[in-house]
Protein backbone atom coordinates (compact mmCIF):
# COMPACT_ATOMS: atom_id res chain seq x y z
CA UNK A 1 0.00 0.00 0.00
CA UNK A 2 2.70 2.61 0.18
CA UNK A 3 3.20 2.44 -3.21
CA UNK A 4 0.23 2.56 -3.99
CA UNK A 5 -1.04 4.92 -1.86
CA UNK A 6 1.81 7.36 -3.04
CA UNK A 7 0.30 10.88 -4.12
CA UNK A 8 -2.95 9.92 -3.33
CA UNK A 9 -5.32 12.35 -2.67
CA UNK A 10 -8.30 10.35 -2.10
CA UNK A 11 -9.35 8.03 0.51
CA UNK A 12 -11.09 5.56 -2.19
CA UNK A 13 -8.94 3.72 -2.98
CA UNK A 14 -7.39 2.95 0.59
CA UNK A 15 -11.17 2.39 1.26
CA UNK A 16 -11.74 0.01 -1.92
CA UNK A 17 -8.66 -1.94 -0.04
CA UNK A 18 -10.28 -2.27 3.33
CA UNK A 19 -13.73 -3.04 2.85
CA UNK A 20 -12.87 -6.96 1.96
CA UNK A 21 -11.63 -7.31 5.46
CA UNK A 22 -13.99 -5.60 7.27
CA UNK A 23 -15.90 -8.31 8.20
CA UNK A 24 -12.67 -9.47 9.82
CA UNK A 25 -12.45 -6.70 12.24
CA UNK A 26 -13.49 -3.20 12.54
CA UNK A 27 -13.24 -0.70 10.27
CA UNK A 28 -11.02 1.39 13.22
CA UNK A 29 -9.12 -1.45 13.69
CA UNK A 30 -7.77 -2.15 9.80
CA UNK A 31 -7.29 1.71 9.74
CA UNK A 32 -5.00 1.32 12.51
CA UNK A 33 -3.62 -1.97 11.40
CA UNK A 34 -2.72 0.09 7.84
CA UNK A 35 -1.07 3.01 9.45
CA UNK A 36 0.65 0.42 11.27
CA UNK A 37 1.69 -1.03 8.09
CA UNK A 38 2.51 2.32 6.16
CA UNK A 39 4.98 3.27 8.88
CA UNK A 40 7.06 -0.03 8.82
CA UNK A 41 6.86 0.08 5.14
CA UNK A 42 8.69 3.26 5.23
CA UNK A 43 11.29 2.38 7.64
CA UNK A 44 11.62 -0.77 5.36
CA UNK A 45 12.20 1.33 2.43
CA UNK A 46 14.82 3.34 4.33
CA UNK A 47 16.74 0.72 5.28
CA UNK A 48 16.33 -0.63 1.82
CA UNK A 49 17.77 2.82 0.21
CA UNK A 50 20.08 2.62 2.49
CA UNK A 51 21.77 -0.47 1.93
CA UNK A 52 21.35 -0.21 -1.75
CA UNK A 53 22.93 2.83 -1.74
CA UNK A 54 26.19 1.82 0.44
CA UNK A 55 27.33 -1.00 -2.30
CA UNK A 56 30.65 -0.72 -2.23
CA UNK A 57 32.01 1.35 -5.19
CA UNK A 58 28.45 3.25 -5.49
CA UNK A 59 27.99 6.97 -5.40
CA UNK A 60 24.39 8.02 -5.09
CA UNK A 61 23.54 11.47 -6.63
CA UNK A 62 20.70 13.47 -7.37
CA UNK A 63 17.26 11.89 -5.96
CA UNK A 64 18.88 8.42 -5.57
CA UNK A 65 20.97 10.08 -2.53
CA UNK A 66 18.13 11.78 -0.95
CA UNK A 67 15.98 7.76 -0.78
CA UNK A 68 16.65 6.92 2.81
CA UNK A 69 15.67 10.22 4.10
CA UNK A 70 12.74 11.04 2.17
CA UNK A 71 11.34 7.96 4.05
CA UNK A 72 12.68 8.79 7.35
CA UNK A 73 11.40 12.43 7.63
CA UNK A 74 8.14 11.05 6.11
CA UNK A 75 8.00 9.07 9.74
CA UNK A 76 8.02 13.08 11.10
CA UNK A 77 4.98 14.07 9.72
CA UNK A 78 1.31 14.04 10.97
CA UNK A 79 0.78 11.32 8.65
CA UNK A 80 3.92 8.75 8.61
CA UNK A 81 1.74 6.80 6.54
CA UNK A 82 1.82 8.43 3.43
CA UNK A 83 4.68 8.05 1.21
CA UNK A 84 6.80 10.49 -0.18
Amino acid sequence: MLVTLRGATSTRLRDAYLEPFTDLAPRAELLADLRNAMVAGNVIRALTWHRALSAEGYEATGEFAMGPSAHVRQLLTAQPWACP
